[in-house]
Parts: structure tokens; sequence; C-alpha cells
């Protein structure tokens, strides 16, 4: 569980595989569960990511949840990749 400034979320890994993939589920406030899978592969320039989610519930909005998801982790990936940049320069 994690619990912050009144936001919880809950979920179990469901695949671990080291320098490759890593899945899970995820339960937060207000949100459809859902399996998240994190898939790494080595490239030419570096490494790709790739971030596949699944809802869980067919009752749910998926169109807008994926609009959510887009715009959260997509600043969230941004950010991170921003981030590595700049260590990887120091």
């Amino acid at each position: 569980h994690i619990y912050t400034e009144g936001y919880n979320a809950y979920g179990e890994f469901t695949e671990l595989e080291q320098d490759r993939t890593v899945a899970f589920t995820w339960d937060g406030d207000g949100e459809p569960p859902t399996l998240i899978q994190v898939s790494i592969e080595e490239q030419d320039k570096g490494t790709g990511v790739t971030f596949q989610v699944t809802v869980l519930d067919a009752k749910q909005d998926r169109e807008g949840f994926v609009d959510f998801l887009e715009r959260t982790w997509g600043r969230a990936l941004d950010n991170l990749k921003a981030v590595l940049e700049v260590e990887s320069e120091t």
C-alpha cells in the first residue's frame, strides 16, 4: 500500500524479469483496476521502454481513463528522461 496525502493504491507484482519486464496490478482511489506492464529493451543509442496499461474493469470509461494516463504518465516519463539525460552528462 502507498499512503500519501489521502491517496492510496495497492496491487501486486504479476511478472518480474530482470532487465526486461515488470508487470503489476494497480488499484488506486477513483481509478479503475489496471494491469501495468513495463518492458525494457536495449536499442542502438540507448534503451527503449514500452508502457502498456490494460483496464481490468470492462464497465469503466476507458477512453477518459486513457486520456488521463497519457497526460499524467506522459509528463512523468518526460521528466524521467530529462533527469536521466542530465545525469548521463555529469
